[in-house]
């Protein structure tokens, strides 16, 4: 059984897209330490909860639910 991609285009502002691409990698960061060492940085805790907001803020995500 094959799985059947589609290709779609999301609008999202300038602003929240740059900022998660320019955060992305601290928060990552922070998820693997958190998982690898049983421990996370509080600035890492602050890159995954601010990633979280951006989502939200360009996906519209609680609004939706």
């Amino acid at each position: 059984m094959s799985i059947k991609e589609k290709v779609i285009t999301v609008k999202v502002p300038e602003r929240n897209l740059t900022w998660i691409k320019n955060n992305y990698r601290k928060s990552k960061q922070g998820v693997n330490s958190l998982f690898e060492y049983g421990g996370i940085d509080i600035r890492e805790v602050h890159a995954i909860a601010d990633l979280l907001y951006h989502l939200d803020e360009a996906f519209n995500i609680e609004e939706n639910l």
